[in-house]
């Protein structure tokens, strides 16, 4: 008896060894200065999670994230595979204060764990210490609607479109939302079998950001089951009457009686037209870019600090409701105290959080990061000019200026050491004996490369002689047939590297061709944005950016591609090719 229990220890143990996982949690400090860097590190290792959850990075009030890293080394250890995941996310701070990193959670195969809110702080500039204390934002939570009209009492399931507004400006955001209605039971996996166009708008998709997507509410007396599919951020791109095409979706219902069968249901609503307001002519900034919404802006640094002449950066952020995927930076001022050397944005995020009410408008928004590089030209107490962001609040009806507090810093001249050299001791004399002179051997040097120049200049205007016929639409069309028969020639034969660098080179050719224009160094949301001005479906929109993103993926990790992946991105691509060709031309 005793043995048989042993046995069943023995083999218990084995097997919670074997499913179980290990989470580990780093700070690399806990208390910063304002130029210091929070890392966060977050260790997941143990057996069966190739399909674990992904870690979203957490928000931290009075902090920017500026980087994040995901690791993954898997190895075999007694037959079984076994996981070393690595996340890092990196922030900077914004100001001083005593602030929280909220529970981060993340989903296992033998269940979820959640870290515990941890302290962190941040001192003054001079080692002080700011006893204010920031505490993480509420998340606000959605009411249910409630409205009548939107089901009939004969209607046991049904699907429901709902706009928080049908006459916007041009740029404000429309909240759309699909979600279904039902008193049946439905299968979780719904289809969308139509999709409508979104040509005229900038799209965000927050589907995934939607903490409560189940409900219950009571309509005509009745219970209903509110189920929400989707829910995209609508931006309209011009003014006038805009139309959103119809929606379908297939819904399984399960039977009571037989048990386990499924009967497939389609539910459509149809086609909404919108109209949308232009913008006021009068009282334009000058300044304004076209930006919508309702935003602030914030200039963030290390130090007052600075030297002549060594570059530093500034931290701009404009935060709000609107579409801040698209916002450009603000025009940084000239100073004749200040050389601006390069801007860039190193962060942003929309979604992330519903930003606001407006009446029983719920706004989404985000916030978008630019990192200015500048270096000072003079010595002494010198002011870094205001920055001022202009916009047109469709919630109060008027175009609005939120502007940069100027920062004044002291600007010293750098410490150079200088050292003196002396020539110790008399000039040596080589002799010479026997061989060629210097002065033979540098003509015959200096003839060898006048000689190799003319043969390179030659070939070089032959060739511009002999592509100069050639339309620049024709070499790009060759271009991207070459490259296609190297992707197909060499898809097997390729490691996963060279073989997407080919692919991202690819896509990035097809795109130029259609809008004359290359989108190397484009954010996803510009890419979009671009892509649909000039008349790609959506569909085809999000097969470019997934190729896209998934190029970024395999080049700047170690993840392996297998051969029929790669046969479907190529199959994409040529498909996305072939029809485009022809429809849209050639954009010059």
């Amino acid at each position: 008896m005793r043995k048989s229990i042993l046995f069943i220890l023995i083999i218990f143990f084995f097997f919670s060894t074997l499913f179980s996982a290990n989470v580990e949690m780093y700070l690399n400090k806990n208390v910063l200065y304002p130029t210091d860097t929070l890392n966060l590190t977050i260790i997941v290792k143990g057996y069966g999670l190739e399909d674990c959850g992904r870690v979203s990075f957490p928000d931290i009030p009075g902090f920017i994230k500026v980087d994040n890293r995901e690791t993954e080394l898997p190895t075999i250890v007694g037959g079984k595979q076994f996981i070393l995941r690595k996340y890092i996310f990196s922030y900077i701070p914004t100001k001083s204060g005593i602030f929280y990193i909220p529970p981060i959670s993340i989903k296992l195969p033998d269940g979820v764990y959640k870290s515990k809110k941890i302290e962190i702080k941040v001192l003054n500039p001079d080692g002080t210490e700011n006893k204010t204390v920031y505490l993480p934002p509420e998340r606000n939570v959605e009411k249910p609607v409630t409205k009548r009209s939107e089901i009939r009492l004969k209607d046991e399931i049904k699907l429901v479109r709902e706009m928080d507004t049908k006459n916007p400006y041009e740029g404000e955001q429309v909240v759309l939302t699909y979600k279904i209605l039902t008193r049946k039971s439905i299968n979780q996996n719904v289809i969308q079998k139509v999709i409508p166009e979104y040509g005229d708008f900038w799209v965000e998709d927050i589907t995934r950001e939607i903490e409560h997507s189940y409900q219950t509410v009571i309509l005509d007396g009745k219970k209903y089951y509110s189920v929400i599919l989707q829910k995209l951020v609508l931006f309209p791109i011009k003014s006038g009457k805009l139309k959103i095409g119809e929606s379908k979706w297939e819904v399984k219902i399960k039977d009571i009686n037989p048990p386990f069968k499924e009967t497939p249901k389609l539910l459509s609503v149809a086609s909404i037209e919108i109209d949308v307001k232009p913008l006021p002519t009068k009282n334009v900034p000058k300044n304004f870019k076209g930006d919508v919404g309702d935003y602030e802006i914030k200039l963030n640094f290390g130090s007052k600090k600075l030297e002549v002449g060594k570059t530093t950066s500034l931290y701009l952020t404009v935060k709000g409701a609107g579409n801040v995927s698209a916002i450009t930076c603000p025009e940084i001022p000239r100073s004749e105290f200040f050389k601006v050397v390069d801007v860039k944005a190193v962060h942003w995020r929309f979604g992330f959080y519903p930003f606001k009410h407006y009446g029983e408008r719920l706004l989404y928004g985000g916030e978008k990061v630019w990192q200015i590089f500048f270096y000072p030209l003079k010595s002494g107490k010198v002011k870094f000019p205001s920055i001022r962001f202009s916009f047109f609040n469709p919630f109060k009806g008027d175009y609005e200026e939120v502007v940069t507090d100027p920062v004044v810093f002291d600007i010293v001249r750098g410490e150079f050491n200088l050292v003196n050299k002396e020539i110790v001791g008399k000039k040596n004399t080589i002799q010479r004996k026997g061989g060629l002179s210097p002065k033979i051997l540098l003509l015959i040097g200096v003839a060898f490369f006048s000689i190799l120049l003319s043969l390179t200049i030659f070939v070089k205007i032959r060739e511009k002689i002999k592509n100069r016929s050639i339309p620049i639409e024709v070499k790009r069309e060759m271009k991207i047939n070459l490259l296609f028969e190297d992707a197909k020639k060499n898809i097997e034969k390729y490691r996963t590297r060279s073989f997407f660098e080919v692919i991202y080179t690819l896509t990035n050719e097809i795109v130029a061709y259609f809008v004359g224009i290359g989108i190397k160094g484009m954010t996803r949301g510009e890419i979009r944005d671009l892509l649909l001005r000039y008349g790609f479906m959506n569909r085809d929109v999000e097969r470019i950016l997934d190729i896209l993103q998934l190029c970024d993926v395999v080049r700047f990790s170690n993840r392996d591609i297998e051969s029929e992946e790669r046969k479907e991105i190529l199959k994409s691509l040529e498909e996305i090719w072939s029809e485009y060709k022809y429809s849209l031309g050639v954009k010059k």
